[in-house]
């Protein structure tokens, strides 16, 4: 760390060989790194603690930006330059309820900001010559670069206004009128497009790939719901691969579980009845609460509590199964509904699926049978922006395994096609600040 900090700081200058003492050198690989950190270090300990704290603030190498009281302003520069005798700030207060801060001139309007192109008095406006011996596509995309990023960096009421600034410097730096216009044009629908794809993007959903199915399954979910779109991704990922590795986690230690408890009856009375729930607190405490509410005979708690009120049954507490593991709550409420489905002697109540609804009558004719040699699958959308979007997995009864989180056991895929998913302002001041 001292070889590279240190040590190294070496230039020569007509023969002669200097030591840089104090800072780092410019063009040194670590130089931004280690500016970076100084700077971090310094508002960290600056701050904590400090009254003349801003409201908000944000830097960019050794250029901060800030909103603050403006009584605090002079309070809060007398703290920076107080850490270092060599690191010391100017402010730059606004004016006219505008600042100027990197390449963007910050208007204040009321209790909004609206943003502006800005260039230093002493920017040159000199870019590479459109007769330069360069190669035409370079010279055409630092062109088109720099409309962009005029474009880009104000509000769309400055456009008009930068884009005489644009056309003057092209026109400065030998580009023709008539490939101005168009390079700025070609910028203008090139933006004008991409808005519009945002505001027709809508929202990915994805599902796993089933032969013979999937195809038209997305073809009727297109149709019928303008805004989602569809992707394919296959459920047999690296990981399946791999041996688990990890210490198994105790039944009754797990979170963010659907399971499944089996009503043992009474002694002269069978019962084949089951209750499916879900949890995303330890199994063991919501078990505790289903013995609670029977213990209090409070019936409106769940349907598994009004069963064994009623009835006069035991639920088998001991052999509660975890079904399957989701920590999405949205995914795991419905996983839940689906496993609530699929088993028949449930007792648990209508409500409970409610946030299910019925695929639109077309699907049935339009997805058709799938044949008996394909796996049967189940599946559910999922959001492509949360992580572990695991929606979709296999289901035969040989590959039941919680701990793979297998969706259902033995689903017939044309069940598929009767359920799916549808599943101050303030007396503020901006002020920058420089280091030297």
């Amino acid at each position: 760390m001292d070889f590279c900090l240190k040590d190294n700081n070496y230039l020569q200058f007509k023969d002669i060989i200097y030591k840089q003492i104090f800072g780092m050198p410019m063009g040194n690989p670590l130089s931004p790194t280690i500016a970076d950190l100084v700077m971090d270090h310094l508002l960290d300990e600056c701050l904590t603690g400090c009254n003349a704290k801003p409201n908000f603030i944000v830097k960019y190498v050794d250029d901060i930006f800030a909103v603050m009281d403006k009584y605090k302003v002079a309070d809060l520069l007398l703290i920076l330059n107080g850490f270092h005798s060599k690191l010391q700030f100017t402010v730059e207060n606004e004016n006219n309820s505008s600042i100027s801060f990197l390449d963007v001139k910050i208007h204040r309007m009321d209790t909004q900001l609206s943003f502006d192109w800005f260039q230093k008095p002493t920017a040159s406006g000199r870019l590479i010559n459109f007769r330069s011996n360069q190669a035409k596509h370079i010279i055409f995309n630092t062109a088109s670069n720099l409309i962009n990023k005029v474009f880009t960096l104000s509000d769309e009421r400055f456009h008009h206004s930068n884009i005489i600034k644009v056309t003057k410097i092209l026109s400065d730096n030998g580009f023709p009128p008539a490939i101005i216009r168009g390079l700025i044009l070609q910028q203008q629908c090139r933006r004008a497009k991409q808005q519009s794809e945002d505001n027709n993007k809508g929202y990915f959903k994805s599902i796993v790939y089933v032969p013979k199915l999937a195809e038209s399954f997305k073809q009727v979910v297109t149709k019928n719901i303008q805004d989602v779109r569809l992707a394919f991704k296959s459920n047999q990922t690296i990981r399946h691969l791999f041996t688990k590795l990890k210490t198994k986690i105790d039944r009754d230690k797990r979170t963010d579980v659907i399971y499944k408890i089996n009503c043992k009856g009474k002694p002269d009375e069978t019962c084949n009845l089951c209750y499916i729930g879900t949890t995303k607190q330890f199994l063991r405490q919501r078990l505790s609460n289903h013995k609670s509410d029977i213990k209090n005979n409070n019936l409106a708690k769940t349907a598994l509590a009004a069963h064994s009120i009623d009835k006069g049954h035991f639920p088998d507490f001991d052999g509660v199964k975890v079904l399957q593991t989701e920590k999405h709550t949205s995914k795991r409420y419905t996983l839940e509904t689906l496993h609530i489905l699929n088993n028949k002697n449930n007792m648990n109540r209508k409500q409970d699926t409610q946030c299910i609804s019925s695929i639109p009558s077309d699907l049935d004719s339009e997805i058709g049978d799938v044949d008996g040699d394909d796996q049967a699958e189940c599946m559910c959308l999922g959001n492509e922006n949360e992580e572990d979007s695991s929606s979709l997995a296999n289901v035969s009864e040989s590959d039941w395994d919680s701990e793979n989180e297998v969706l259902l056991s033995e689903i017939e895929a044309k069940k598929i096609k009767n359920n799916t998913v549808w599943t101050k302002k303030t007396d503020s001041v901006t002020i920058i600040s420089r280091i030297l």
